[in-house]
């Protein structure tokens, strides 16, 4: 239920708890529905949910264990960090070449070039028709 306040939308608590739509839905047990319902929550999350009672009919929660959440925790290997001194404007620039644009723009660009000054954190955007000529403006 919203309710309208001058300009903002107050939302009122409740849960709402539709049918099960697929079959696999009716065969599953009410800890895995829900646990995949809220995008493979993690269980002490589930637990915070069910304690203020916003996972109805649920006495306990308990989950098996769940691959899409576990290989979702995982992560790449870190990049090092690195901190840069740069002691003068130009001494390290950062660089990104953006594109191609799924729109193009009034002029017919279809990339965007940046270059960042690491010490002054100026930039200059440069919009680009095509891929090619990067290495021109680069130099």
């Amino acid at each position: 239920m919203v309710e309208k306040i001058e300009n903002i939308y107050k939302i009122k608590r409740s849960t709402q708890v539709s049918e099960p739509t697929t079959v696999s839905e009716k065969v599953k047990e009410g800890t895995q529905l829900w646990h995949e319902r809220l995008g493979d929550m993690s269980e002490k999350g589930c637990q915070v949910l069910m304690n203020h009672k916003l996972l109805p009919d649920l006495k306990s929660f308990r989950l098996d264990l769940c691959k899409r959440y576990v290989y979702g925790k995982k992560c790449k290997q870190k990049f090092k960090t690195r901190s840069h001194n740069s002691k003068q404007i130009l001494d390290y620039i950062h660089s990104n070449l953006w594109g191609p644009s799924p729109t193009i723009s009034y002029g017919g660009a279809l990339y965007f070039l940046t270059f960042i000054d690491d010490l002054s954190h100026k930039f200059l955007v440069y919009i680009l028709k095509r891929k090619a000529v990067v290495s021109n403006v680069f130099k």
